[in-house]
Parts: structure tokens; C-alpha cells; sequence
């Protein structure tokens, strides 16, 4: 044999068992961190599950060094991917609608999270959507808060909170913290310890509900992780005490 197919030869086996350095390379932090986004994502709303949505990912990721800076992802999950057009909504005859808006039709989207991770640490994700709790209601709630002159308490707007179909108001703390769901939160942030649990506009420094968080719930919660303990603080809206916003801080408060 020619030294010539020897060589030949000698690179085929070369490539065959040489596989290309980037399927070596373990698994990106994006590509593992958007998996865990997903994870908690059907953790927490399980109601979204296997109804055959498309979970739409959209990230900006540094070009020269994707896995050593801050990972930013807006999820979506909706009946098709989010930016797909469907069609374009021109003039309307007519009364319009008070929700007219023209422009493109896109896909009905029932759940926009956004995740931050630094490094291999997940640091906070926000939820909305028409998934979480009652925005309608939550909407025309605080349209009718807002009005009222002088400074209204969360006491004196607590009865129009209920009657708008909240399930945890003022006065339900106690059946609030039995329901938090610490159990689905602990595989991703480590187990928790609940220090403090306030309703929005409940404190007398914080007592006009229109300049404070309420309705929302705010939870304080230690978690210890395998390498580190961190403060948690959540924050809950009060229709189905569904999480809205969570956020991971190294060290002890």
C-alpha cells in the first residue's frame, strides 16, 4: 500500500475517533440554565402542562463569552412560538373595542417569565401573565383603589378585595402561609425557612395602599444551599396565591 493511502487511511480513523471539540464540551450554563427555568416553570403551574404549548426563549447572550457573564431569559409559554405572525389587524368599524390595538396578530401567550442566573446560581425570576392569578380582576381592582381621596388603609380596602374574589385578603394569613409552595420551590433553591410574612399596606409606616405593594403578599425566607446560604424574598398576589416574583441574595439578612 502507497504511502499515499496509508495517510488517507490514517485521517479516516483520525476523525472517526476524534469527535469535534465542541461534543466534549460539557452542557452551556444557558442551555442548562433555560432547562431549569422550564423545570420550575411546570412546577409551579402545572395546570400549563402537556396541552401541547411552545415554550418561546429569548435571551441575549455575550457573543465572545456566553457562559461568564449574567444570563438574562424571557420565557413564554403559548400556543405557538411568540413572535410567529399571524395576521395584522387594520381599521375597525365602528365602536373600537377598549382593548383595540392594531398591528400584527400574534400567537396567545398564557405565561412570560423572566429568569437572571449569575454563573451557576439562579438570582431571580418574575411571572405574568394570564396564568397567574386574576389580571383582569387584579386591573379593575386597582382602578377602583385608586380613586378614593383621602389615603384608604389596606383594612378599609380589604372588603372590596374580597368581593373581587381574592382568596387571601387581609385577614387570611394563617390559610395563605399553610398554602405557600415551599415543597415545589426547595429542588431548585434549597430548603426554606420562612422569617417574615406581610400583606402589602399592613404596616402603619405603609398604610395608603396605593403608594405600597398591596394587595401582593411579601415573604422573607432563609434557604440553605450546598455551598452557601442565601435570603429569599417572594412576593405573592393575593387572587390564587400564585408567585410572581422571587429573588436570591448571597449571605444572612
Amino acid at each position: 500500500m502507497s504511502a499515499t493511502r496509508w495517510l488517507i487511511l490514517g485521517l479516516i480513523v483520525l476523525v472517526a475517533f476524534c469527535p469535534p471539540a465542541y461534543e466534549q464540551d460539557a452542557t452551556p450554563v444557558a442551555g442548562r440554565d433555560v432547562a431549569q427555568a422550564r423545570d420550575i416553570l411546570r412546577t409551579l403551574y402545572p395546570e400549563l402542562n402537556d396541552k401541547g404549548y411552545t415554550l418561546s426563549v429569548t435571551t441575549p447572550i455575550d457573543y465572545d463569552h456566553p457562559d461568564e457573564s449574567s444570563q438574562y431569559f424571557e420565557l413564554n409559554v403559548g400556543d405557538r412560538f411568540k413572535d410567529i405572525i399571524l395576521g395584522y389587524i387594520g381599521g375597525y368599524q365602528g365602536e373600537k373595542p377598549k382593548d383595540f390595538k392594531p398591528g400584527p396578530i400574534h400567537p396567545k401567550q398564557y405565561l412570560t417569565a423572566i429568569f437572571t442566573y449569575q454563573g451557576s446560581h439562579l438570582r431571580s425570576f418574575s411571572l405574568s401573565g394570564s396564568a397567574v392569578g386574576n389580571p383582569d380582576a387584579m386591573l379593575a381592582l386597582r382602578e377602583q383603589i385608586r380613586v378614593p381621596e383621602p389615603a384608604i388603609t389596606a383594612a378599609e380596602a380589604n372588603p372590596a378585595l374580597k368581593q373581587s374574589g381574592a382568596k387571601y385578603g387581609l385577614d387570611d394569613k394563617e390559610t395563605f402561609v399553610a398554602a405557600l409552595p415551599l415543597a415545589k420551590l426547595e429542588p431548585f433553591i434549597g430548603k426554606l425557612s420562612i422569617t417574615s410574612v406581610k400583606f402589602g399596606g399592613s404596616d402603619e409606616d405603609d398604610d395608603d395602599v396605593r403608594a405600597s405593594s398591596w394587595p401582593d403578599w411579601t415573604v422573607l425566607a432563609k434557604a440553605q444551599q450546598r455551598d452557601r446560604q442565601v435570603s429569599i424574598q417572594m412576593l405573592f398576589e393575593p387572587f390564587k396565591g400564585d408567585l410572581i416574583f422571587l429573588t436570591v441574595k448571597s449571605g444572612r439578612q
